[in-house]
């Protein structure tokens, strides 16, 4: 299991020499911001990288993502031109045509060993890209702040390397402010995961505050019309906190869920809410050996590596995990609705979450 490399960057956001909000003019920002990398500031910092030549963004990932995507999209470069490019400690005047054409570009240095370089746009040198922890500084060092309804005006060319994925949805804890104390949110992983899907499929963001509140009115919704607020099976969590409570129709639910199906459903570009038993996940954030019912957000697929990339409500550090296909398949478990009443047989089950037309 591997944790995005954004969650390394949260802590040190605030530290980064050029993280500042972008302000939309008429400019194409695609344009202007050609081969930049920008972060997400009203999310969790996820870093994007805009290609010179499409002009599109791509989503990176955690840190030996990004270093595998980036190198992908190097180009070849004669050793003459590239020393052209100054590195960080250097100083070259001369052909700055070549520097400014370059500007954003992934070299490929092909008459030595294959070193990879990145040219940042802001100074005009040549940065080793030649293992995550470069991709890192990289991110960490040049990385702009950006605005989320400016960065959804910037089209997206493709996300993970080798990966399929989506949108970044919002992540937040079923304890968004950390009071595990409180039943309704220790047992809120439905309410938690519905959350995050719909902000998701309706472009809203979703604060730890507005989360919380809603965890709370849904649970009091469903113990006054059902009798309890714990543990719903998908079926039920489809029915009643999907389309009654927040009258959100644009899912379906398919029983017999497996990993391949729920591959093919991420590379429609839709999202999965799916109930597990946790204490086979294996997620090292839970408290013990994690909760036998349980209910999470898968988010992408990791084909490099074959892994799930999804959202766990179950910790407050559960954003944006990788855990290994097997591993999530083997954990897959739907339980029947109740509080505290036996799982029952072994089946299986998820709901496809579809952005509305």
């Amino acid at each position: 299991m591997k944790k995005i490399y954004v969650l390394l960057l949260g802590a040190c956001l605030s530290s980064l020499p050029f993280f500042f909000a972008i302000p939309s003019k008429a400019a194409a920002l695609n344009e202007r911001l050609s081969g930049r990398i920008l972060l997400s500031v009203e999310e969790h910092g996820e870093a994007w990288y805009i290609a010179p030549v499409t002009k599109s963004r791509s989503y990176l990932g955690h840190a030996e993502t990004a270093l595998h995507f980036l190198q992908s999209k190097a180009l070849g470069i004669k050793n003459a031109q590239l020393f052209e490019i100054p590195t960080e400690s250097e100083v070259l005047q001369e052909n700055t045509a070549l520097r400014q054409r370059l500007s954003g570009a992934v070299l490929l240095q092909v008459e030595s060993h294959g070193e990879a370089w990145y040219v940042n746009p802001t100074d005009l040198k040549r940065y080793p890209l030649k293992t995550a922890e470069d991709a890192l500084f990289i991110i960490k060092t040049f990385g702009l702040g950006i605005s989320l309804s400016n960065l959804s005006s910037i089209p997206i060319e493709q996300t993970i390397a080798g990966a399929v994925s989506l949108l970044y949805p919002p992540f937040v804890a079923q304890a968004p402010l950390g009071d595990w104390s409180d039943p309704r949110q220790a047992d809120g992983c439905e309410e938690a995961s519905t959350l995050m899907a719909i902000a998701w499929a309706r472009g809203e963001a979703l604060s730890p505050q507005t989360a919380l509140n809603k965890i709370i009115e849904m649970s009091d919704w469903e113990e006054s019309v059902y009798g309890y607020f714990r543990d719903t099976s998908v079926q039920d969590t489809a029915n009643r906190l999907l389309h009654q409570y927040e009258h959100f129709d644009t899912y379906s639910i398919e029983n017999n869920a497996n990993a391949e199906r729920i591959k093919q459903v991420l590379a429609q570009g839709n999202v999965v809410i799916t109930a597990i038993n946790g204490t086979l996940l294996g997620n090292p954030y839970y408290r013990g050996s994690g909760p036998l019912r349980h209910m999470i957000l898968i988010i992408g697929y990791d084909a490099a590596q074959d892994e799930f990339i999804l959202h766990d409500p179950g910790t407050q550090f559960g954003g944006s995990m990788w855990f290994p296909v097997s591993r999530v398949e083997n954990a897959l478990q739907d339980y029947y609705s109740g509080d505290q009443v036996p799982v029952g047989p072994p089946r299986t089950a998820m709901i496809v979450i579809s952005k509305p037309t």
